[in-house]
């Protein structure tokens, strides 16, 4: 009996101590959990705020280029990386952010940053941010005017749209639609007897993407952007000055190749013209010698390195190209009488519209489609007239076909490619009109073309660990 008892003692004594050892191991095991959960939620909480810090570190940097505009080194005058504590609203620091920084390229504003940020744990997991920080070019727009206008009901805004003074909107959009007048008087020609209207207003839509009392564009500012582009072209460029006689026709050459390198333009001298009588709202009826009759070559150049072409005359420019280029037609001192022009005379193509070519079109004057264009008409450009009008005049029933855009359209006037009567038919101008906004031009514009606005992130993205 007295052993059975002891057997069952120690049987008990067994049980206890296998119990307390399983409660030690789920309370090791909770314990652990615990730990884990704890580390996990500092883990979280710190790639959070390291994230955070990277944010701050692109805010700070945007905000230094918007004082510093053409400071790439933070102030420093050496090389980067450029590392800067990050405090809280107590002053303590809890982190920093690292900045790398690549300028932009010749002609560019836009410059790229990737920014670590980092806890004052160093074992908290860092966070890298990558942007790219530059003021946006007026090619951010798809159409860009100082006057007001009238989108048909058949016509498709694809792109941004801004406009100094008033729009009637019957069309369709797919982005931001803008006015810098919350009201304005709608005129007779755009369909209206002296009415207020609001900025943006009419049948089309969506009507979402309409907003008014936006800040004006500054027309004005573009002679310096033309004068600087005078200098870069005498320094490093393609100058050629006045001609003596009707101006210049610029072949551009791809030479059927993608490489840019290959590029070269054709420069002739134009001796004699064929004169049309076309009508412009802001003009009335005006003689225009628009088309080629006589020309004389003169020299082959190749592509300059800085894609800066200027000429101190009018301009028929056509052709195709791989490279990055901008033609620019301009006189100074300024004067109405001397503002220079350029013609659309003939199709002028990207090599591929991958968005390594560009071609920006800048015009003291207008941008004008010529009488003797051809009937299906294709332009691969950013079309920018400074003081006057992107257009096809009304020349009296001279009726083409097609013409496709594909790229910007900047008018400081009424732009229009096509003219029609009280009841929407055509009756002058191209029957089919297609503008395709060139998406690259946000990020890649051409070289040199004119800014407005602040530095601001144009894009950015996180860089995962690899």
């Amino acid at each position: 009996m007295e052993k059975t008892e002891k057997k069952e003692q120690g049987y008990v004594v067994f049980v206890a101590l296998a119990v307390v050892a399983l409660l030690l191991v789920l309370v090791a095991g909770l314990v652990k959990s615990v730990k884990n959960e704890n580390w996990f939620s500092h883990q979280e909480k710190d790639s959070l705020l390291s994230l955070q810090i990277a944010e701050s570190g692109l805010n700070y940097y945007m905000w230094y280029l918007n004082h510093n505009p053409t400071d790439y080194q933070d102030g420093t005058g050496e090389a980067g990386p450029y590392t800067h504590d990050f405090e809280d609203t107590y002053g303590n620091v809890i982190g920093r952010f690292v900045l790398e920084i690549t300028p932009p390229a010749d002609g560019s504003t836009i410059a790229n940053v990737r920014a670590t940020g980092i806890t004052a744990r160093d074992t908290s997991p860092e966070r890298t941010l990558e942007a790219q920080i530059g003021v946006t070019s007026l090619a951010k727009y798809a159409f860009l005017t100082a006057s007001d206008v009238w989108i048909g009901s058949t016509e498709t805004v694809d792109g941004k749209m801004h406009s100094n003074g008033g729009i009637r909107f019957d069309g369709t959009c797919n982005d931001l639609i803008t006015s810098f007048k919350e009201t304005y008087t709608c005129l007779p020609m755009h369909g209206c007897n002296n009415l207020t209207k609001p900025g943006v207003w009419g049948a089309g839509g969506p009507t979402s993407f309409w907003q008014v009392g936006l800040s004006e564009i500054d027309f004005d500012q573009i002679s310096g952007d033309l004068s600087d582009l005078e200098d870069l072209a005498v320094a490093n460029g393609i100058w050629i000055d006045t001609s003596n006689k009707y101006g210049y026709h610029l072949i551009l050459r791809s030479n059927n190749t993608a490489t840019a390198a290959d590029d070269t333009v054709d420069v002739y001298k134009v001796t004699k013209v064929y004169t049309h009588t076309g009508w412009t709202v802001e003009d009335g009826y005006k003689n225009y010698g628009d088309d080629i009759q006589t020309e004389s070559f003169l020299q082959s150049y190749n592509m300059p390195a800085n894609g800066v072409i200027y000429i101190d005359d009018k301009v028929w420019v056509e052709g195709a190209t791989s490279s990055r280029v901008v033609i620019a037609a301009a006189h100074f001192p300024e004067s109405s009488s001397t503002y220079r022009s350029i013609i659309l005379h003939d199709d002028l193509q990207y090599y591929q519209e991958d968005g390594n070519s560009v071609i920006a079109l800048i015009a003291q004057g207008d941008v004008r489609a010529s009488y003797y264009a051809p009937n299906d008409l294709e332009v691969d450009a950013v079309l920018l007239a400074q003081r006057g009008k992107v257009i096809r005049p009304e020349y009296g029933g001279s009726i083409k076909n097609s013409i496709r855009i594909y790229g910007s359209i900047i008018s400081s006037q009424v732009w229009t490619w096509s003219w029609v009567d009280g009841n929407d038919n055509i009756v002058d101008g191209y029957r089919y009109t297609t503008s395709v906004y060139d998406p690259h031009l946000l990020y890649s514009p051409p070289p040199y073309f004119p800014t407005t606005g602040q530095y601001e992130i144009l894009k950015w993205e996180e860089v995962l660990p690899q």
